[in-house]
């Protein structure tokens, strides 16, 4: 049996908001896509707050990874892009990540049969 799901949650928050659309232009156009291609990362998916709260990031992108091996090539590569061993991801418009999360999956997907 491989490994179980493993889905890493990011929230952020738009540093400047007369920058918002360009940021939002730049995550979706640029940042999701580098991120995906990196090792480990299977695709992603971005939401916005529907209740905004003070303490809670406005955007959240869920990433799933390619199980915790996924995770941990993943970790590796940010690694080293800070280590300026590998290519960095194109910097955008400035942001702030509130919190940064991975989850392993418990149980089987469910859904509602009609």
């Amino acid at each position: 049996m491989g490994d179980s799901k493993v889905i890493l949650l990011v929230g952020v928050n738009c540093e400047d908001p007369a920058r918002e659309a360009e940021f939002n232009a730049w995550y979706d156009n640029v940042h999701l896509l580098e991120v995906c291609r990196a090792p480990g990362v299977k695709g992603a998916s971005r939401y916005q707050i529907s209740e905004p709260a003070e303490d809670s990031p406005k955007y959240l992108t869920i990433y799933e990874m390619e199980g915790q091996g996924g995770l941990e090539k993943y970790d590796a590569y940010r690694k080293e892009q800070s280590r300026g061993t590998v290519r960095p991801f194109t910097p955008g418009p400035p942001f702030r990540v509130v919190w940064r999360k991975a989850y392993s999956r418990l149980s089987p997907d469910a859904s509602r049969e009609e």
